[in-house]
């Protein structure tokens, strides 16, 4: 039996974001839905999100939720590309 983490997480730290990409990146089996509400995210950590569900193929739920983050319009217009490419994302918002 697999278990796996589902992660709402609300301000995180620099070393917890680079474990959850790290996570995402190596397509961590246990982690499979992930929320990131009010977490201060900008354009560039928006940017390095979508390229990184880009390959992912174990993420099915993401939460990126525009409150209490600062994506704007260029990281925006990142994560509808990442998310057309990516097979196994099945909801998302």
């Amino acid at each position: 039996m697999l278990l796996f983490f589902v992660i709402f997480v609300i301000s995180l730290t620099l070393y917890q974001s680079k474990d959850i990409i790290k996570r995402l990146q190596n397509n961590d089996p246990t982690l499979q839905v992930l929320g990131l509400k009010d977490n201060n995210i900008r354009y560039r950590g928006t940017e390095c999100l979508a390229n990184t569900l880009a390959m992912n193929s174990t993420l099915q739920k993401l939460s990126l939720h525009l409150i209490g983050n600062n994506i704007g319009n260029r990281g925006a217009e990142c994560v509808p590309n990442t998310l057309a490419s990516n097979s196994t994302l099945t909801r998302y918002i």
